[in-house]
């Protein structure tokens, strides 16, 4: 019987700090397409868009 350790399968866990969950917000279909046009030329998603300018991730 082979007793050596097996590797890890899988992606390694994320740091709790860090998990995210789920929100919802509503917005128009003109104001989620301007979010997407302020959040293309930040060069970031929505939700990174939304984030960096709230200041929330200070």
């Amino acid at each position: 019987m082979n007793d050596a350790p097996k590797p890890a399968l899988g992606r390694p866990t994320k740091d709790p700090e860090r998990l995210k969950k789920s929100r919802t917000l509503s917005f128009t279909d003109a104001e989620y397409e301007k979010l997407g046009e302020l959040a293309k030329a930040a060069k970031l998603g929505r939700s990174e868009y939304i984030i960096d300018r709230l200041g929330l991730d200070k």
